[in-house]
């Protein structure tokens, strides 16, 4: 089974996959800077050109995942990047619907806990264990720690969510 483990940002999203339950490769694409797109559709056209490129151009096997794991929305105080943030997840999540893809959003505490021990851990934590389990590379951007721990959760708790099951 190829699952994906999604961390988003204003600045970029990181896709990692594993295949069979196992590390297999990683991707960071930028995302477009849409508060310089004026009105609702150019910034929609944007994010929505970026989540194309993502689930098909920019795979490695130029194969679908089988399950999408996404970080959940977090809240910040800038409204502008709250939006910019929700357009993304809105636009991934509605690619993968479009395609017969499983998706789940996973609150960050819960991939934490189920990763590195626990829900509160820090960025040196889960590069830590990162490192410690998958064996990652000590040089990697922390957006692949965390789409890395995001496919190791997915990995493992993938048959919870098939059959319409989300969190």
């Amino acid at each position: 089974m190829r699952i994906w483990g999604v961390d988003y940002d204003t600045k970029k999203i990181t896709v990692v996959q594993f295949v069979d339950g196992q590390f297999d490769c990683y991707w960071m694409l930028p995302t477009p800077d849409v508060q310089k797109k004026r009105g609702f559709e150019e910034r929609w056209d944007a994010i929505r050109e970026m989540t194309r490129r993502i689930l098909w151009e920019h795979t490695k096997s130029k194969t679908l995942p089988d399950w999408v794991y996404i970080e959940d929305v977090v809240a910040v105080h800038n409204p502008k990047v709250q939006t910019q943030m929700a357009f993304i997840a809105g636009t991934l999540a509605v690619y993968c619907m479009e395609r017969d893809v499983g998706l789940t959003f996973v609150d960050i505490s819960t991939w934490k806990k189920s990763t590195v021990g626990r829900g509160n851990a820090d960025k040196d934590q889960v590069k830590k264990w990162a490192i410690k389990i998958i064996g990652m590379s000590e040089k990697l951007p922390q957006d692949v720690y965390d789409a890395t721990c995001l496919a190791f959760y997915g990995s493992r708790n993938v048959g919870d969510h098939i059959g319409g099951d989300d969190e």
